[in-house]
């Protein structure tokens, strides 16, 4: 346990370094997007400092996998270099004893990535939410109620569910001469798409010359009259919530008929960080452990950091071609983290 510790430490003290390189990097990519909508309403610079601020806690968690490999990299090869694995593998210890601490490590991390998931991003992601709707002129949202009007419509939401379902609202449809024609009053909405929605357990009240007619209807599908900017400042982004509630909202939208393909995506992404944490840790053993005088160490770390990038590149390419081609979540969203897991295993028993 005395070397189990001992490695992890040095381990943790080569990711640190690389974790946080990595998060102002791309924290800076983040601010650049933000400091786009500067001058929109009252949003500010200050705004978009403080938006990238609280995206920090997801960017983080993008990053794990990456920053796993690279630290078993730098920690180890810190050891080799100085010769103390070599010194380690004569005592007796094997490939395998070795990887143990990487094990303990990955599991600990993946632990805090899935409270970090369940928790902290969502209690982040509402601030952000707030900040961004000081850049909409037309959608003010006071309390938990959101209103917004066109030259035809005036929109009223009561609140929202599962971060991602609007209730209680009230559409007031006008004519052109500025008077209402119809009222829509639903108890829910799925969005299916930003422009289109679909309201749920509805009455609908048409005012008429000859009088007023009221109907009730299980569902109707809407043309939104809302913005981009203003979807945003009304539902949480899907990876922003709690598994809990992503998983609630699957099986609301399943029990409805609805298509939940995107929703299950996202929900098997974040399942599989935790293999992809455990599969580059382990896959950065073999990279240390493979013999000195075959690859410098620091050929060994390059080659791994490409590796790193590549498997990144990778999960967010089949996340891609999922969505856009309606394919089945779940291979495609854990087949990358299950491959550089298989690799790492395989990589690990051919060293000597």
């Amino acid at each position: 346990m005395t070397l189990d510790r001992y490695l992890i430490a040095s381990m943790i003290r080569g990711g640190i370094p690389i974790l946080g390189l990595l998060l102002g990097l791309f924290a800076f990519l983040t601010l650049a997007e933000e400091l786009e909508d500067v001058g929109k309403g009252s949003f500010e610079v200050l705004d978009a400092l403080r938006v990238t601020a609280l995206s920090v806690p997801k960017i983080m968690l993008q990053l794990l996998p990456v920053t796993s490999l690279v630290g078993v990299l730098v920690g180890l090869g810190t050891l080799a270099s100085q010769q103390e694995l070599v010194a380690m593998r004569a005592a007796g210890s094997s490939s395998w004893q070795l990887a143990r601490p990487v094990t303990l490590m990955a599991l600990v991390i993946s632990a805090a990535a899935l409270a970090t998931q369940q928790w902290l991003v969502p209690a982040f992601e509402q601030p952000i939410v707030d900040l961004r709707a000081n850049a909409i002129e037309n959608g003010p949202v006071a309390g938990e109620v959101f209103w917004t009007r066109n030259d035809h419509s005036m929109v009223r939401i009561g609140g929202v569910r599962f971060g991602l379902m609007p209730t209680d609202l009230e559409i007031h449809e006008i004519d052109s001469g500025g008077h209402l024609k119809r009222l829509l009053q639903a108890r829910s909405a799925n969005i299916l798409t930003p422009a289109q929605w679909q309201l749920n357990n509805l009455q609908v009240t048409e005012i008429r010359a000859a009088g007023t007619q009221v109907t009730h209807l299980d569902r109707l599908r809407w043309d939104s009259v809302l913005s981009v900017e203003q979807m945003a400042t009304l539902v949480s982004a899907a990876d922003a919530l709690p598994l809990t509630e992503l998983v609630a909202y699957i099986r609301h939208l399943d029990s409805n008929g609805l298509d939940s393909h995107r929703y299950r995506l996202v929900l098997w992404q974040q399942l599989s960080l935790t293999l992809g944490i455990f599969g580059m840790a382990l896959l950065g053993v073999p990279f240390v452990l493979g013999s000195t005088r075959s690859m410098a160490a620091g050929a060994r770390i390059s080659l791994g950091v490409i590796a790193g990038l590549l498997f990144y590149l990778l999960e967010r390419t089949t996340g891609q071609v999922a969505l856009l081609y309606h394919l089945p979540p779940a291979p495609l969203a854990v087949g990358p983290d299950l491959l550089i897991t298989a690799a790492a295993i395989v990589a690990l028993s051919r060293v000597r």
